[in-house]
């Protein structure tokens, strides 16, 4: 039953790969060549895996966005904080320190406002050099680990 899942899924994800290359690509705008460049770079390689994993990657960027603007960049310190000690394995919960740190930047810079934020589409802001690095990491890790 295991293997039928697994089969079932791999062949959904290649199946649905180049329709969601090529919607993503659409979606990417000025940026498109970009994302091009990173499935080239890995075609001129020969690195099928790393090709696939772009591929995969790209199809299913094309409802992806982060936010940006308003009071946000305030906030940073506190996200990476939080970030860190995720990473780190430790959850912080809604320790004093950290709702203390939050009402302080609320109460000075006022509360995050949604309609002042603006979405960036990762289609249409992520770089090739960002990309291709991220994906070269990821299999360094995932090669390197017992």
């Amino acid at each position: 039953m295991e293997r039928l899942f697994v089969t079932a899924l791999i062949i959904s994800v290649f199946a649905c790969t180049p329709h969601g290359i090529e919607q993503t690509l659409k979606l990417a705008g000025d940026n498109r060549a970009e994302l091009e460049k990173v499935m080239a770079h890995y075609r001129a390689a020969g690195d099928e895996q790393k090709l696939k994993a772009a591929e995969y990657l790209i199809a299913n960027m094309a409802d992806k966005f982060a936010y940006e603007g308003g009071n946000l960049p305030h906030y940073d310190v506190i996200f990476h904080l939080f970030d860190s000690l995720y990473r780190a394995g430790m959850y912080a919960g809604e320790t004093l320190e950290i709702t203390g740190a939050w009402d302080s930047l609320t109460s000075h810079y006022g509360k995050i406002n949604p309609d002042d934020l603006e979405q960036k589409w990762d289609a249409q802001t992520i770089t090739a050099d960002y990309l291709i690095r991220q994906i070269d990491v990821a299999f360094e890790a995932w090669r390197s680990s017992p």
